[in-house]
């Protein structure tokens, strides 16, 4: 950040996201019917504070990974210790779902942010510096923002994450009848490929120099997205999650590899954050036309093979056009 607030630019900001979304979650646990417009307040506050707290780490990961010209390696430290860490969230909030109380749930949703508050207090090296420069920090993103490379790659993002995807949980509730234990399970099995996949992406980059990101980016994206039309049954259902979460994992720390290249010094949390949410926001969209065509008749299988058919034809268009 380039506003210092209590002195520091990194840890002041890190214990007001950590703080919020513990108050949150403490509000979700005690509140035993809250309103709608108080349940929308709460997930904001919980929302915006998750958010705004993987933008400073973002920020720090792409700030080292170009100093030490390890980016792709540190991203895939983040995305492992993510993905391993939610093995656990979704394995033990799928079996609370069926069989404990939401309001534990809640409060046990209060650890992590406290460690965190703990880690940064503790772990995190910072000198107070009182020198306010958001000023040059806008500036230097909105210079940025003009390069013909960044608005490339925001289209790149657009095409390549809009690409339909179809609503498992509609699909494994309605049709294949699993209960939120059983989902649960093969969430925490999808973390698992998350975090195998990020370990291959490290690998991947490290020994292979060369390898293309754009090329890695598509062809495990389309893979992730074509093994959900191989879900039929419970078995089947845990290999496709392994295989898609690693695939997915993949396909993504692609995209955000190419993001941490065109981050310029001094904004570097500005440019990714933009460029990080408009793929979400494109992601998004993919979900809402693939729910689309599945409410319009179309099986889910053929909903997962069309998305997988678009990301090959929209990559292979971007790859030939970028030659």
């Amino acid at each position: 950040m380039g506003c210092p607030l209590w002195g520091y630019r990194l840890k002041s900001y890190l214990w007001l996201c950590y703080g919020g979304i513990i108050l949150g979650f403490v509000a979700l646990g005690v509140w035993a019917e809250p309103s709608a417009t108080g349940l929308v307040a709460i997930i904001l506050l919980i929302s915006m504070g998750v958010a705004f707290s993987d933008v400073l780490a973002d920020k720090l990961m792409v700030v080292e990974g170009q100093r030490r010209d390890l980016a792709n390696v540190l991203q895939a430290a983040q995305w492992a210790g993510l993905g391993f860490t939610a093995i656990a969230m979704y394995g033990l909030g799928g079996w609370l779902a069926d069989h404990g109380s939401l309001s534990a749930a809640f409060f046990l949703s209060t650890i992590l942010p406290g460690v965190g508050i703990l880690v940064v207090a503790y772990g995190v090296a910072e000198n107070p510096n009182a020198t306010f420069a958001l000023g040059k920090s806008w500036r230097q993103f909105w210079q940025a923002a003009r390069q013909p490379g960044l608005r490339r790659l925001l289209g790149v993002i657009v095409l390549l994450k809009v690409s339909p995807l179809p609503v498992d949980y509609i699909y494994q509730r309605q049709v294949l009848d699993f209960g939120n234990t059983l989902i649960g399970h093969l969430k925490a099995v999808e973390c698992l490929g998350w975090g195998l996949g990020a370990i291959a992406f490290g690998l991947l980059t490290r020994y292979v120099p060369r390898l293309s990101l754009l090329g890695l980016a598509i062809g495990a994206g389309a893979m992730a997205t074509l093994s959900l039309a191989l879900m039929q049954d419970v078995a089947s259902a845990y290999g496709v999650y392994l295989v898609r979460g690693g695939m997915a994992m993949l396909g993504n720390l692609g995209l955000l590899g190419l993001m941490v290249r065109i981050c310029p010094r001094g904004a570097e949390g500005f440019t990714y954050a933009l460029l990080v949410s408009v793929s979400n926001l494109a992601a998004s969209l993919g979900l809402v036309i693939g729910g689309q065509l599945y409410h319009w008749g179309l099986s889910f299988g053929l909903v997962a093979a069309i998305g997988a058919g678009y990301t090959v034809l929209c990559g292979g268009a971007i790859v030939l056009r970028g030659r």
